[in-house]
């Protein structure tokens, strides 16, 4: 690794400057993080389609149920 900035050979500047660039270098590369994020999104996403589906889908199936509440209060005897 070439240093940008000249240090002595030896000195302990030289070695704490070589072990920050090191440092920022794997920091900089590493995409750890970004997957989490991403499956975080991902899982939040599903959850908001399966939140408006199943709204969706109840809203669908009251209707039903009230239709049937309904043809069954015109049976003579029933829905008393």
């Amino acid at each position: 690794m070439d240093l940008p900035i000249r240090f002595p050979v030896g000195s302990p500047n030289r070695k704490k400057y070589a072990l920050m660039m090191r440092l920022l270098t794997q920091l900089f590369r590493q995409d750890d993080g970004q997957d989490l994020i991403e499956y975080a999104l991902l899982a939040a996403f599903v959850s908001l389609v399966a939140t408006a589906a199943i709204t969706f889908i109840g809203v669908r199936v009251n209707s039903w149920y009230e239709g049937y509440a309904a043809t069954v209060s015109t049976i003579p005897g029933g829905g008393s």
